[in-house]
């Protein structure tokens, strides 16, 4: 728990403290059980309002999920394992892709955006944040046009890697190169 949910906790202790610094004691009394009083209250009617209820219950829900490996969650959906393509080019705002790369973790979430490119179509894979890291391979992408359009598609992380970009091109250098790729698994719902 965040020590942030409870501010208006704290700000109750301190006028409480504050009281009876200035009042004494009698004061602070009446003040302390107003203050229960309004606490108590609020609670019930937070608890009795059935949209808030069933909000606890989805994130709990949703907590307990995310709990579960994502090839446990998924292992009665259809899958492809591929590699991103395309992680060495830089995105239209200027961005580095091998930026965002380098800070994904295995079993982290994705997301495919859709386009069309040269008339066939394509998909980006792109980030939390919505920043393209790559996109899928023209064959991938025709597969699931073709295959699981309809379908809902969920994409993990499966592995982060690099490699130094001398050793792959024999290049006797000081400075170390190194490119990043991913590894994914998409699942189609």
């Amino acid at each position: 728990m965040k020590w942030y949910k409870y501010w208006k906790v704290y700000i109750g202790i301190g006028i409480f403290f504050t009281l009876s610094v200035l009042c004494g004691a009698i004061p602070n009394i009446i003040f302390a059980i107003l203050f229960l009083y309004l606490g108590i209250t609020q609670r019930k009617k937070a608890y009795s309002d059935t949209e808030y209820i069933e909000e606890i219950e989805r994130r709990k829900q949703e907590k307990a999920l995310a709990k579960i490996p994502h090839q446990e969650r998924y292992k009665d959906c259809k899958n492809i394992h591929t590699k991103i393509v395309g992680v060495t080019f830089k995105n239209d705002d200027g961005s580095s892709r091998q930026d965002y790369l380098c800070h994904l973790h295995n079993g982290e979430e994705l997301f495919l955006k859709e386009y069309i490119y040269e008339e066939s179509p394509a998909f980006h894979v792109c980030n939390k944040r919505g920043k393209c890291l790559g996109n899928l391979a023209e064959d991938i992408a025709q597969k699931i046009k073709a295959k699981y359009d309809e379908k809902e598609k969920i994409v993990f992380v499966e592995e982060v890697d690099s490699f130094d970009r001398n050793e792959l091109y024999d290049r006797k250098r000081e400075e170390e190169d190194y490119i990043y790729y991913c590894k994914i698994v998409i699942y189609f719902k």
